[in-house]
């Protein structure tokens, strides 16, 4: 008979928030097909942060919240930045 082994966790929301922030701080400087990601990912890096913050799911990983939505934050006000510039006629 074998062991019972524990599965491995799975991962957070903060992981989530996390993970979408990068993908939308990377994409939002890559030009036209950036901005069709960035924006997407801005905001669920920023949903699953402040929602894993929010619900106080605090597992050792409460910076992951904080950073995840931080980036995506970041990211939306780049990407939207550059959109303004570039939409402004001159």
């Amino acid at each position: 008979m074998v062991p019972h082994r524990d599965a491995p966790p799975a991962p957070s929301r903060g992981e989530g928030a996390l993970f979408w922030g990068l993908v939308s701080l990377f994409f939002c400087v890559v030009p036209v097909v950036g901005d069709l990601v960035a924006v997407p990912a801005g905001i669920a890096a920023v949903v699953l942060g402040l929602r894993g913050f929010l619900r106080q799911d605090l597992v050792g990983s409460s910076w992951r919240f904080v950073l995840g939505a931080a980036c995506g934050l970041l990211s939306l006000f780049v990407t939207f930045l550059m959109l303004a510039a570039l939409a402004t006629p001159g």
